[in-house]
């Protein structure tokens, strides 16, 4: 059923067209009216105010197509959120664009050599297999025909699950196009959103929903659009909303009669003419022209005509000044140009100057002013609790006495435990230098090196630890 009214709607359109405004007085091959009528055939309504739309991502469907350069950075961030928010949206346009945070795709077009990709003859509309894949876009698609088409560079959003529906061929031109995407598509998993890309705008034009399986993709990618409670949609051509009206329902006036559809309707201002083959001249040829040439200069006695025009009462003296002048015009000018090149190669290259933010240098100020005090007293603190397993600061003390674990310690290292226990049972706070801040947290690590213990803490002397 959905077939035999698509069919319909691209019949009717041409005809009404024919009847109101003469026949080819617009031309329809690059209306969308097949693609908007599916998506009214889901009960979808259509508006132009897009707004409206950004703001219902979960019932609503955007569908963007031509030139879209107008549209701002900041107006395509909201539209990728309004994605990630359960929106649609559909992009098909071969101009130079870049969607932030997603692609940039480039204006086309590539071309093939190869009869057999060629659609109908012509090098620049090419029927290219799908690429396999998960995407529901492929459902029941074997082969698609681009006209003069775009292609995209990789995909750099990671948040939607994207598949890849089309790519250049390897053996196509430009190089710099061989295997690129030419539609993908990206759904999210959580809210629904999805998000198709296409480098050619005209796939989903009435003219070419004619060819191969196209007419096939716009089914499949209206059901990908409309899954879900959608109610309305946008379709906007070259940034604005379209200036013809919504399609009727697409029933024929009982006079018509479908015309016999060519293979390949022409799509006018599209296809470039196609140039006849020019013969390459041979050597003969280009000797002959050659000399023709000569003996033309040669009959015309250039020289004589330029001689016989000099004026005859001019003086020597005046020739001898014009020559002086036009030296010391070439002196001056290789002059300047010396003293340009000089002043280029003079010039030193500026070199970048690190500069610390406002917030280094606070931060920078206040540790220089006194704030590693309390930090080295609480890590001594903390380390004297690990080694006597008591909080109280009698037992602290016991660690500056002689036993023999302390005993056996370097000289360096006595004395770093010492000022380690002055400090965790010191009153207040002092001023404490970044070396002697880190020349306790050293003390630290040293012992724990040493796997340092005290087990005779009860059986220490009173003598103290000098």
């Amino acid at each position: 059923m959905r077939w035999f009214i698509l069919i319909l709607t691209l019949l009717s359109g041409p005809a009404a067209i024919a009847q109101t405004s003469g026949e080819g007085a617009v031309d329809w091959h690059g209306r969308y009216d097949g693609f908007r009528f599916l998506l009214q055939e889901q009960r979808l309504g259509p508006t132009e105010n897009l707004e409206r739309l950004l703001t219902q991502p979960s019932s609503s469907v955007i569908v963007l197509t031509g030139d879209l350069r107008r549209i701002t950075r900041d107006e395509w961030l909201r539209m990728r959120r309004y994605v990630a928010q359960g929106g649609a949206l559909l992009v098909a346009t071969e101009e130079a664009l870049t969607i932030p945070g997603v692609t940039s795709i480039y204006p086309g077009h590539f071309v093939s050599d190869d009869p057999a990709q060629q659609y109908s003859g012509f090098e620049d509309c090419l029927q290219i297999p799908v690429t396999r894949g998960k995407s529901e876009l492929t459902k029941g698609l074997g082969e698609l025909i681009v006209n003069r088409s775009g292609w995209m560079r990789p995909i750099d959003d990671s948040s939607l699950d994207w598949s890849v529906v089309l790519k250049v061929p390897a053996n196509c031109s430009p190089a710099v196009a061989r295997n690129k995407v030419v539609i993908a598509a990206g759904l999210d998993q959580q809210s629904d959103g999805v998000m198709i890309l296409c480098a050619d705008k005209s796939i989903y034009s009435d003219g070419m929903l004619w060819h191969g399986e196209n007419s096939v993709l716009a089914i499949n990618t209206v059901d990908l659009l409309c899954r879900g409670n959608r109610t309305s949609y946008g379709f906007f051509e070259d940034g604005m909303p379209p200036q013809s009206p919504a399609p009727n329902p697409p029933w024929p006036p009982p006079q018509f009669r479908p015309p016999n559809m060519p293979q390949m309707p022409p799509i006018q201002n599209r296809v470039p003419p196609i140039r006849p083959p020019q013969e390459e001249l041979d050597l003969e040829t280009l000797v002959k022209a050659a000399n023709l040439a000569i003996d033309e200069v040669q009959q015309s006695d250039v020289v004589n005509e330029i001689l016989r025009d000099r004026p005859r009462n001019m003086r020597q003296v005046a020739y001898l000044r014009t020559l002086l002048l036009i030296l010391g015009l070439a002196a001056l000018a290789w002059f300047l140009w010396r003293i340009f090149q000089q002043r280029l190669a003079g010039v030193p290259e500026r070199q970048q100057r690190f500069m610390e933010s406002m917030y280094g240098v606070v931060t920078a100020s206040q540790v220089t002013k006194g704030e590693l005090g309390p930090a080295a007293e609480i890590l001594a603190r903390s380390y004297c609790r690990e080694l006597t397993g008591a909080e109280s600061e009698r037992e602290w003390v016991k660690l500056t006495a002689h036993v023999p674990e302390i005993a056996a310690l370097p000289r360096k290292l006595r004395s770093g435990l010492l000022e380690l226990v002055r400090v965790a049972t010191r009153a207040a706070a002092r001023h404490m230098t970044k070396k002697e801040f880190q020349a306790i947290g050293q003390t630290i690590v040293d012992l724990r090196a040493r796997n340092f213990q005290v087990d005779s803490l009860f059986e220490i002397s009173t003598r103290p630890l000098v």
